[in-house]
């Protein structure tokens, strides 16, 4: 039999399995379908936070006002220049207004008002304009002029694309400050014009120059990504572990791969049936949200219902381009339950799966992004991007390039290490005996809880003091608190299991004063690898407007010198290293090898600082604080490295070394001696190591 004939066999007779086995289709079709009103609503508070983070943004407004009402006017410039963070051009949007034909069609009053095809032409007509006036750079038109009936009334008129953040956020602060003079106008022609008008003396046009398809598309775009990796997970994760994980429990497994059956064939057939199982339970849940939301049943999510009806049949169509995602997805959940010896264990290993890709998948969240070739090869996060531009219509044949051949390429490559695995001298005589990893599955359940409780606590108390104008505080309390409490509570989880005194569980001991010296020797080096490394990541993914530094800015001016430096470099040295290279690390340790636990340590480490756009940076960061804490078996020169890094990177700045009086020196920035002195560092840490190795073996 060919090896195409087995791997079809192995294929087919997985799914039957799969179709018999109540509990799987229970798990897939329908347990899903039941946390729909979960999903909803965590959808809406994503989006409650990315509403939060545009409130903080910057954007631009430009504006052109005309009209006799010299008061109205003035007010509308000052109430502009008072709001939120504005900035303000001035444009002649004489084009704008003539591509409008009027500020206010009076037709739309008549029996019969403008077709749509009138419509769409116009507005297309002020897209062009707005471009050709703004050159690009505003968020918002705002033109106003006297209203050709002499009515005395001042017509102001707004445009702005919904589909777009910032011009969504430009929108709604400058109505607040609109909506408030419309009233006060209000109000005053009422008590002036006796027997008059009571109209108000301002009259608002808002023109969306995004398509309802457009702005459905973008409401899909943001959530459908999301929403599909959970239900990606949920069905297929019982599917892998009753193909591998449950089979290996019985033995069958085993069985199968001592016959002269190719490992390919086992590869590709148990995948195969994963993949299929995953992409029914996708379409199952799908279509069963889309009765749900074409009926009105939401959960009360009212914008998904009208997302839904408002993009078409064939742009929704253009989902099937997240299928690479998907093939991606089950191949890692065979991976890992590939691993297992039991169903429990399985199970286990499973938990942090959900996580780890609903965290690349949320970039579609993140404001003002725009996806890049590089951007769309990233596993996962690419595929994301790729259907969120397809749903808005704005899908580029060379992103879905890049993201099509680097995810065919991710997947190879883990089914691959699947293959290896599966091997029969490798998988029947304990290859990898050490599955068994009680503290490091620990200290990564611990990890995720740390990085939960700064999320939804650390941040919610920072944007608390931060409202107050008190952000110090709130990050004061987080680190001094906050972390310390995370850390201790995993020493003593691991203490409790270890039955070892609490203080064994940290790495607090003090290392060869060599070792201390290495580790500051090797930091400036470190510190221009690290900017370089961010300006390149930056190229390629842009900080968006939404990234608003103003707020750290009115910070560090309300502090002086000595209290940035503590507050900025010492306490985040001192306790975020207590917790990632003092505690954590430690326990990864004893069940995982030294790069292994580094590059765990280090992720965690980067994703606690929330940051897409610099967790490149600082994940190598924290790889080499982890890297040198392993060698020397404590934290003190991980916090060396950090503060050094730290303090270096405020005292760069001119601001905060105006504050000192005194800055680096300019040979402090030469790439040749910072990189000049690696070998002695790296020497001294050697040295340093090594001799506390020896005491330590003369003792024992």
């Amino acid at each position: 039999m060919s090896e195409f004939r087995l791997t079809r066999h192995i294929f087919v007779t997985e799914l039957r399995r799969l179709v018999r086995d109540k509990r799987a289709v229970f798990s897939a079709v329908v347990l899903p379908a039941l946390l729909y009103p979960f999903i909803l609503w965590g959808s809406g508070q994503l989006e409650t936070i990315s509403q939060e983070t545009q409130r903080a943004q910057d954007v631009t407004v430009a504006y052109d006002l005309q009209g006799s009402q010299a008061e109205w006017l003035d007010a509308i410039r000052a109430g502009l220049s008072e709001a939120e963070p504005i900035t303000l051009i001035e444009v002649d949007a004489e084009s704008v207004v003539a591509a409008g034909e009027t500020l206010i069609d009076d037709s739309a009053d008549a029996a019969e008002g403008p077709s749509t095809e009138q419509i769409t032409a116009r507005n297309a007509a002020r897209v062009r304009a707005f471009e050709d006036v703004t050159n690009g750079e505003a968020d918002l038109l705002l033109i106003t002029r006297s209203d050709p009936a002499g009515n005395g009334r001042l017509l102001v008129q707004v445009l702005f694309d919904v589909q777009e953040d910032a011009s969504r956020e430009a929108q709604e602060r400058a109505m607040r400050v609109l909506r408030d003079l419309e009233r006060e106008a209000t109000l005053e022609r009422r008590e002036s014009l006796l027997g008059g008008d009571p109209a108000a003396a301002l009259a608002l046009e808002i023109v969306d120059l995004a398509s309802d398809e457009d702005r459905g598309g973008d409401l899909l775009g943001r959530l459908l990504p999301l929403i599909l990796v959970l239900i990606l997970v949920s069905g297929g994760a019982y599917a892998a572990l009753t193909v591998f994980a449950g089979e290996r429990e019985q033995g069958t497994l085993e069985t199968l791969l001592v016959q002269p059956v190719p490992v390919r064939a086992v590869t590709y057939g148990k995948y195969g049936a994963v993949l299929v199982a995953g992409l029914v339970t996708v379409a199952v849940n799908l279509g069963s949200l889309a009765a749900c939301t074409l009926a009105g049943i939401t959960g009360g999510t009212g914008g998904l219902t009208e997302g839904s009806a408002g993009v078409s049949l064939g742009r929704a169509l253009t989902a099937f381009i997240y299928l690479p995602g998907c093939a991606l997805i089950c191949a890692i959940l065979c991976l890992v339950c590939g691993r297992a010896r039991s169903f429990r264990a399985g199970q286990h290993a499973l938990l942090p799966i959900t996580l780890l890709t609903a965290i690349p998948t949320a970039i579609v969240l993140q404001p003002d992004l725009v996806n890049t070739p590089f951007l769309a090869s990233i596993p996962l996060s690419g595929a994301a991007l790729s259907l969120r531009d397809a749903l808005r219509g704005d899908l580029a044949f060379g992103t879905t390039l890049a993201m099509f051949l680097s995810h065919v390429i991710w997947t190879a490559l883990v089914l691959a290490r699947l293959a290896f695995q599966l091997e029969p001298e490798r998988s029947l005589h304990g290859a990898d005996d050490r599955r068994d990893r009680p503290d490091a599955r620990r200290a990564i359940a611990f990890g995720f809880a740390s990085l939960l409780a700064m999320y939804l606590i650390g941040a919610r108390v920072q944007a608390a003091y931060f409202a107050k104008g008190d952000a110090v505080t709130g990050l004061v309390l987080t680190l001094v608190v906050l972390v310390p409490a995370l850390a201790l509570a995993t020493g003593w989880a691991g203490a409790r299991a270890r039955k070892e005194p609490l203080l064994q569980q940290f790495w607090l001991r003090i290392p060869n004063p060599l070792v201390l010296l290495g580790a500051a020797l090797i930091t400036p080096a470190l510190s221009q690898a690290v900017h370089r490394l961010l300006s390149l990541q930056q190229e390629v993914m842009p900080l968006p407007r939404s990234l608003d530094s103003s707020g750290i800015e009115a910070m560090l001016d309300s502090m002086s010198g000595p209290q940035i430096l503590l507050v900025m470099a010492l306490l985040p040295a001192v306790f975020e290293e207590f917790l990632f290279r003092g505690t954590l690390l430690p326990a990864l340790r004893r069940d995982l090898r030294p790069i292994q636990a580094a590059a765990w340590s280090a992720g965690l480490f980067a994703a606690m600082h929330l940051s897409l756009h610099r967790i490149l940076p600082t994940f190598s960061i924290g790889f080499v604080c982890a890297f040198v804490a392993l060698r020397a078996r404590s934290l003190w020169p991980a916090i060396v490295i950090h503060l050094i890094h730290n303090a270096s990177a405020l005292l760069g700045t001119e601001e905060i070394a105006a504050k000192f009086g005194w800055q680096l020196p300019a040979w402090y920035g030469n790439p040749y001696w910072a990189f000049g002195i690696v070998p002695l560092g790296i020497l001294c840490i050697v040295r340093g190591t090594r001799s506390s190795s020896s005491r330590l073996r003369e003792t024992h």
